[in-house]
This record gives C-alpha cells, sequence and structure tokens, in this order.
C-alpha cells in the first residue's frame, strides 16, 4: 500500500525572525537574493523512493521554515512511482534511489519530447544484513549472488542454500537461509538486481517487503536471516556485512567506503525534474534544489543517515543547475 507523508505551512514568521530572513546569508545561507526578500508561497509535490522520503521531508521542512505560506507533499511508493509521475506531469520533483531506465526514459521522452534531468543530491548503499548473533563477517559478490538469484549469472556456481555454504559452523553449518529485501516498486530492488545479481532474475523464495525496516525487522526478529536494505536504515537491531569486491577487497557501507567507491555496493540518489532544453526552473523546484545543494541542505543528508556529496560533485551540480 503506497503511504503519504504531508506537510502543510500555514505557520507566519515573527518579525525577529523574517528580518533575519532579510539578512539573507547569515540567517538562512542557501536562501537567493530573491526569495531572501519574497515570501514565496505555492504548492511543492514530490513522489518516488521511500529511501529518499525522510531527507525530501526534512528539505521540505527547512523550506517551509523560510517560507511558511507554502505547501509540500510526498508519496513514498518508490523509485518506480517517481516515473509515473513525471510521465503524468502529476509531480514537482521525483525522487529516485536508482537511475531511470531505458525504456522509462524512452517513455518520457515519448510523452515530453525532451530527456528528463537528473539531479543528484546524496550517496547511499545498499547492505546486506544478518541477526547481531549471526557470526558470519563479510560476503563475496558471488555469494549474494548465488544466494539472491535464480539465474546466477555473476559467477556460475550451484546456489547457496545452507549458511555452511558461506562459511559458517556447527550449529550454522546446516541452517537453512531465509531471504528478504524490497519490492519490485523499490529502486532498492532493481539496482540490487544490477549490481549484486548481474541482471539477473531473484530467487521466487525472497520475501518482498515495503520498506527498508521492514526488512530491518523480520531478519532481527530471525537468526537465520539474511536481508537487502538500504543502508541508511541499517540500525543496532542487525548487522551490516563487509561485501567483498571483484577486486578482492572488502569494505562495508560505511560513510567514507561509499564516498570513496570502494564499497561495491554503493549508489547515487537522484532527484528527476521535468525540465524543458532552455526552461527556467519553478521557484519553488529551484529554491528546493538550492537547499538540498547547500552546505546546510547536505547536513541534513548525514541526519537522515544517508551520505553527503563530496564537495566538488555538490559544486558540479550546482553549477550544471544554476551556472555557479
Amino acid at each position: 500500500m503506497e503511504t503519504r507523508s504531508r506537510a502543510s505551512g500555514t505557520r507566519l514568521l515573527n518579525r525577529r525572525r523574517w528580518l533575519q530572513l532579510l539578512a539573507g546569508a547569515a540567517a538562512v545561507p542557501w536562501l537567493s537574493a530573491l526569495s531572501a526578500q519574497n515570501r514565496l508561497a505555492g504548492r511543492l509535490t514530490a513522489a518516488g523512493s521511500d529511501t529518499l522520503a525522510p531527507l525530501c521531508l526534512a528539505w521540505m521542512e527547512q523550506l517551509q521554515d523560510a517560507h511558511p505560506q507554502l505547501s509540500v507533499e510526498f508519496q513514498a511508493g518508490g523509485s518506480s512511482t517517481a516515473v509515473k509521475a513525471l510521465i503524468e506531469g502529476s509531480t514537482d520533483l521525483g525522487p529516485m534511489s536508482r537511475s531511470m531506465s531505458q525504456a522509462e526514459l524512452a517513455a518520457f521522452r515519448d510523452r515530453h519530447g525532451f530527456e528528463p534531468t537528473p539531479v543528484l543530491v546524496a550517496l547511499d548503499a545498499i547492505a546486506v544484513v544478518v541477526h547481531p548473533r549471526n557470526p558470519l563477517r563479510r560476503i563475496s559478490l558471488a555469494e549474494i549472488d548465488a544466494s539472491y538469484s535464480s539465474s546466477r549469472w555473476c559467477a556460475p556456481r550451484p546456489s547457496i542454500e545452507r549458511w555452511g555454504q558461506l562459511g559458517l559452523s556447527n550449529e550454522w553449518a546446516d541452517a537453512p537461509l531465509r531471504r528478504y529485501g524490497r519490492n519490485t516498486a523499490s529502486g532498492t530492488f532493481e539496482h540490487f538486481r544490477r549490481l549484486a545479481l548481474c541482471g539477473g532474475d531473484y530467487r521466487p523464495d525472497v520475501g518482498q517487503m515495503m520498506a527498508s525496516a521492514a526488512v530491518a525487522r523480520v531478519v532481527s526478529r530471525d537468526r537465520l536471516a539474511i536481508g537487502v536494505l538500504g543502508a541508511g536504515s541499517v540500525d543496532d537491531s542487525v548487522r551490516a556485512l563487509a561485501v567483498v569486491g571483484d577486486d578482492g577487497l572488502s569494505a562495508g557501507p560505511t560513510p567514507a567506503a561509499v564516498a570513496s567507491g570502494r564499497y561495491a555496493l554503493s549508489r547515487p540518489l537522484w532527484i528527476y525534474l521535468r525540465r524543458a532544453p532552455g526552461e527556467a526552473l519553478r521557484p519553488l523546484v529551484s529554491e528546493f534544489l538550492a537547499l538540498a545543494l547547500s552546505p546546510a541542505g547536505q547536513q541534513r543528508v548525514a541526519q537522515t543517515g544517508l551520505i553527503p556529496l563530496p564537495a566538488a560533485r555538490r559544486r558540479a551540480e550546482r553549477a550544471r543547475l544554476f551556472g555557479s
């Protein structure tokens, strides 16, 4: 079932707060010169990735603090719903935890006559997690493929059915793996399929969950479970495994490993826009993206469990969007 998160701005700034906003950078450094002198009003909508939902809602709340007459809405139904909403023209922002597929891009072009505009806003990782009492500490990409895929295109090897095949012994050796992951609407589902399964098919016995938090919950209650979820949803109830890449080096889904690309299941997080070539951004969209790509906005990235963009990448996105 699709979940909807809604926040609407009805509070008026008091006089002192408004004078601070007029002061500009010292109070709210991401505000543009135009919006520091004019209250923006209207409605800003987003639909898409539940991975990005907490972050986008945090940015929307920051935007409402500066523009209290603004109303905002986020519908978190998974990355595939962002594509549908952008094609139909029913949303301003399309947050996605994966890039659009060629088929999705073609459908967008057929409807609008131009390509959607992707904006890189944060980094994330897909984590492979186990119960805290599980002694396993690392897993290779080939082992992930053998555990989750029916195709096993990454490496020709038998499917992994029991924990002993991953190197565990004693009472774990003959214990079966119970597999969980995200559902088909999720960008995590598709991105994991591309990165870890070499584009192959999932096994039919992989339990599909509506949200990453649901994956963490089921793994935390089953010591024989293994789960795939967004790294931002990893908490003390589960343990993330280090992943051994094709180069033989292992790394966990830490911010440093993700930002450097050392973690094999790293991924960018995007917000797609419906913007024709040469068209100016709608003021509310422009202000939202200015916040998202500002130092203040990137602080919120870490607070929501995701990974901020390296400064050079953030500046490059701003230059591409705003020319500075």
